[in-house]
């Protein structure tokens, strides 16, 4: 049985089948125990014989540190001076992939996807390395755009994702509910 919440579930329902089979001798309480007790052997019996294997979505979600990572980088609080913060660390982070092997694709404006081709030259995969990067960045600085020397707060949006498989879902008619209704 690979499922762990199969088995903590008969291991629970063993554990209380005990307990009621101590009590079947009660007077009080025997014929409702007893039937407490053929309640849960059904419930024992019906979850020994399932079979209930490991989903390939959840065999896969395990496997996120070596798949590639797609990352998206957006200016946020401070105008103009945010979106060149943000685009100062979209360059950091390609600059850094660079550096350690990763190949890099540009899908959109601010959003890259760096993937290992070469597992010899970093011990990492993509998204295991930059995983912790999401969140917001925060930086105190005169901008390039201040005349008067001001310092500026600006923050830029980090999103890291993992890239995951296509799933094939098959819906069928019989697993449609079709409902109409009219305004009026």
């Amino acid at each position: 049985m690979d499922n762990p919440y199969i088995v903590s579930e008969i291991t629970r329902i063993e554990k209380e089948i005990n307990a009621n089979e101590a009590l079947i001798n009660d007077p009080d309480l025997g014929a409702l125990a007893k039937q407490e007790v053929d309640k849960l052997q059904k419930q024992l019996e019906s979850l020994q014989t399932s079979q209930i294997p490991k989903t390939e979505e959840a065999e896969d979600s395990e496997n996120f540190n070596d798949s590639p990572a797609i990352v998206e980088i957006r200016g946020a609080a401070g105008g103009d001076e945010s979106k060149i913060f943000a685009n100062d660390l979209l360059r950091m982070y390609t600059r850094f992939a660079q550096e350690k092997g990763f190949t890099i694709e540009n899908i959109d404006d601010g959003v890259v996807k760096f993937s290992r081709p070469n597992r010899a030259l970093w011990d990492h995969g993509a998204f295991e390395t930059f995983q912790y990067e999401s969140g917001v960045h925060r930086v105190q600085r005169v901008p390039v755009t201040e005349a008067q020397g001001r310092i500026q707060t600006s923050t830029a949006t980090v999103a890291v994702l993992p890239e995951v498989k296509p799933t094939q879902v098959e819906l069928l008619d019989s697993d449609l509910d079709w409902q109409f209704t009219r305004a009026g």
